[in-house]
């Protein structure tokens, strides 16, 4: 689980913008998984980090809004990878106990392109159906699955991202579970 302790901008808004920029033209596969994966979800995170930084600096917020344009830009560039992004999700909630963080994480950066970066053409890439899928997994799930510790949640994000609070199964004796 990643823990977002930086408060230097730059360094998430590189992430999101190097990652997006660096997976234009991977086209293909390997074994299945498609060129550019890895940074698309590096990419992903920088844009968490950059959404829970604004929730927290208004010069963030700025950062995010004039930025807006390039990154929706970059996500309709990088189309395959962006839908294959909303289908991982899908398929981190397979077994949800063991990955409730990354599935938090992966969810968060989906909201966060709805509700933030989103132009027609980004929003017509999200399968809107898997994502109401995975909410209602999610929330059928939560009681089976230890609630996260303090120090992954991102401060900062939105209170309508409700799946970093919503586990109520018995914490964990180890105090890093995630």
């Amino acid at each position: 689980m990643i823990r977002f302790t930086s408060e230097d901008l730059s360094e998430y808004l590189q992430l999101l913008l190097g990652r997006l920029r660096r997976c234009r033209g991977q086209h293909g596969f390997a074994d299945g998984v498609p060129h550019g994966r890895k940074d698309f979800a590096e990419a992903a995170i920088g844009l968490v980090g950059l959404r829970a930084l604004a929730g927290r600096q208004a010069d963030a917020a700025q950062t995010l809004t004039t930025h807006k344009n390039d990154i929706a830009a970059l996500l309709v560039a990088n189309e395959a990878l962006l839908r294959d992004y909303v289908d991982q999700l899908d398929t981190a909630m397979w077994a949800p106990t063991d990955n409730w963080g990354d599935a938090c994480m992966h969810r968060s950066a989906v909201q966060i392109l709805l509700d933030d970066i989103a132009d027609d053409k980004v929003r017509a890439l999200i399968d809107i159906e898997t994502i109401n899928n995975v909410d209602m997994i999610m929330r059928r799930s939560a009681g089976e699955v230890p609630p996260l510790a303090a120090e992954f949640i991102p401060v900062g994000l939105p209170d309508d991202h409700w799946w970093w609070r919503l586990p109520r199964g018995e914490p964990p004796d180890d105090e890093l579970w995630w």
